[in-house]
């Protein structure tokens, strides 16, 4: 048995640190501007009630601002605001119409988009099943 794990190669060292580490990944997809605004949205989901306002909407009668177009506006502001507040520069350097596009995107990724969210309100309503006796 010494000799067979005496023929065979040894294998390349691991990776010393994590730089190391990070300069041998193979994926090197650089993030879109929709991952990078996909994240921002998570983070604002639990923390910023204003951003939550403008996203909550799904008719114009309900929007903040009077338009669903303009919440998702004003819901861009937070997102850029926030990018700018946290150092994100990729998203902060970009202007308002690039990150409501990218909003959207990242909402339809949790599949919350608005148009899905309406879509799931003309569905009939079922009541919740009554519970066991």
């Amino acid at each position: 048995m010494a000799e067979a794990t005496q023929l065979r190669p040894a294998a390349p060292p691991l990776p010393a640190t994590r730089a190391d580490l990070l300069a041998g990944y193979k994926l090197k997809r650089k993030r879109s501007i929709n991952d990078l605004v996909e994240e921002i949205i998570v983070k604002l989901w639990d923390h910023d009630e204003e951003f939550m306002k403008y996203v909550d909407a799904i008719y114009d009668e309900e929007a903040v601002e009077g338009s669903l177009e303009d919440d998702d506006t004003m819901a861009a502001q937070i997102i850029r605001n926030y990018a700018k507040k946290e150092n994100h520069t990729e998203v902060a350097g970009k202007n308002l119409h690039t990150i409501k596009l990218a909003m959207r995107v990242g909402l339809r990724r949790f599949g919350i988009a608005r148009p899905e969210r309406e879509q799931q309100a003309q569905l009939p309503f079922s009541p919740p099943p009554a519970p066991a006796e």
